[in-house]
């Protein structure tokens, strides 16, 4: 998600990584016993979740459901 989702205009990786659960991820992300990368999504149970565990349990990356909008810059009525 960083890859896209960070910087001036998309500020939901910075967000993310210092909230609760991004540092829990960010403490726990090497360790398999905490996040089993190799699990399909749908079966995974991690210790915290990462964007993808909320956003997108379908598999798809159709996000508006949960996704954050930004009302500050004027995006409260974005068509994702």
């Amino acid at each position: 998600c960083k890859t896209c989702h960070w910087g001036k205009d998309h500020r939901d990786w910075e967000a993310y990584d210092i909230s609760l659960h991004g540092t829990v991820y960010q403490v726990n992300k090497w360790d398999p016993t905490q996040f089993d990368m190799s699990k399909k999504l749908a079966d995974a149970d991690y210790v915290g979740p990462t964007c993808q565990y909320c956003h997108m349990r379908g598999g798809h990356h159709n996000v508006q459901r949960l996704s954050t909008v930004y009302t500050s810059t004027g995006m409260s009525m974005a068509d994702r």
